[in-house]
């Protein structure tokens, strides 16, 4: 595929961190240069990685509680007896780490493939999502 979401570098940026790591512990430590860019460059790596890593973190956690919601009104529906589910959709995160990024999930359409599979999963007429 041409194209592919950046969540997926995850491990590519792991390997790199490893080679990286692998050649800084060949450098000559004991040269007071070597230890201050060493110094300044993991400082900077790890600010940017919190950072990056916190709004992430944040957008996912957001996009799992909007999914347990979902789940805990179709099933307090079911419980009631309905057959026709209708609950909130999930408010669009597009954040370049989160799983409904370029994903589908739960439309206004009972016809989507989405919403036939997961009316079929709880075993019930349809299952659609509005705003």
């Amino acid at each position: 595929s041409p194209a592919y979401p950046e969540r997926c570098w995850f491990f590519a940026f792991i390997s790199l961190v490893i080679f990286t790591v692998i050649n800084i512990s060949s450098l000559d430590m004991k040269n007071i240069k070597y230890k201050k860019i060493f110094c300044i460059l993991t400082c900077v790596l790890i600010f940017n990685t919190f950072g990056e890593y916190g709004l992430a973190y944040n957008n996912i956690i957001e996009s799992r509680v909007q999914l347990d919601e979902q789940i805990t009104e179709i099933k307090k529906q079911i419980a009631n007896g309905k057959k026709n589910i209708v609950v909130h959709s999930v408010i669009d995160h597009s954040g370049r780490y989160n799983a409904f990024t370029e994903n589908g999930y739960l439309t206004s359409s009972k016809s989507s493939w989405f919403n036939k599979w997961m009316a079929k999963y709880y075993n019930v007429d349809s299952i659609v999502a509005v705003d």
